[in-house]
């Protein structure tokens, strides 16, 4: 199966039962810093542009669109996901989302029903590393940004599996490790197995470098250097997709 089709079929029951339930608290405090990085660069989008439009690609249950709206950014937002669940389970617990300046779209991350040159910032965080095919995201993500606007995503990432392990150690704790191990070894449960790829920096490095329409901004290594924090810069001018 697919890491699209997992998604397309799941409802992420780990996370809607608790976040700390499966992570740590520096993990989540990590990833929340990666997201008001990304926000604040939104906003500064925002106050730049006549009626801006944000992209959140890989809505989830809405971690990025909330903190946008707590920011105050003025701005046309649409959140796209695979899985139509994640609108309908956000909307029970977190209506405030649901303005009239917000329009969630069901569809792939791969293949969105946007025009070219849709959004002035795009944001795709927690969500590159289940693409089937991280490069086709971002030459998708890319199409979909207006000239000169900022794309936004991060990926994990991995630095061998002995260093791995030892950063995972330190931010997990053990009890976390032991299960996460045992399901990507017997690929039980929501297993990261099933819905999670990483990547070298090298990797990351080439993805960016052979999507020619974009220069980096920005990049910063978070959970100890688990997760590569990325800003990229469209070009003025298009070039076919």
């Amino acid at each position: 199966m697919s890491i699209e089709k997992y998604f397309q079929s799941g409802a992420m029951n780990w996370f809607k039962e608790g976040e700390n339930s499966r992570y740590s608290s520096f993990h989540w405090n990590e990833i929340n810093t990666q997201t008001l990085e990304a926000a604040n660069v939104v906003l500064e989008v925002c106050q730049k542009t006549n009626n801006p439009a944000i992209g959140i690609v890989g809505f989830g249950f809405g971690r990025e669109t909330e903190l946008l709206i707590k920011k105050g950014v003025k701005a046309k937002i649409i959140g796209l996901d695979i899985n139509y669940s994640r609108f309908s389970e956000t909307k029970k617990i977190k209506t405030d989302l649901f303005q009239d300046n917000f329009f969630p779209v069901t569809a792939s991350m791969n293949n969105t029903p946007f025009a070219n040159d849709t959004f002035d910032a795009t944001l795709c965080l927690e969500t590159m590393m289940h693409s089937d095919n991280p490069a086709t995201t971002l030459r998708e993500l890319t199409r979909i940004t207006k000239p000169s606007g900022i794309i936004i995503f991060n990926m994990s990432t991995t630095q061998g599996i002995i260093r791995d392990l030892g950063h995972m150690l330190s931010v997990e704790g053990l009890p976390r490790i032991i299960v996460r191990l045992k399901e990507r070894v017997l690929l039980t449960g929501d297993s990261s197995s099933k819905r999670t790829r990483l990547y070298s920096r090298e990797q990351i490095e080439d993805i960016i470098l052979k999507n020619s329409n974009t220069e980096v901004v920005e990049t910063r290594n978070y959970l100890k250097g688990l997760s590569t924090y990325i800003v990229l810069k469209k070009s003025d001018k298009n070039k076919d997709f």
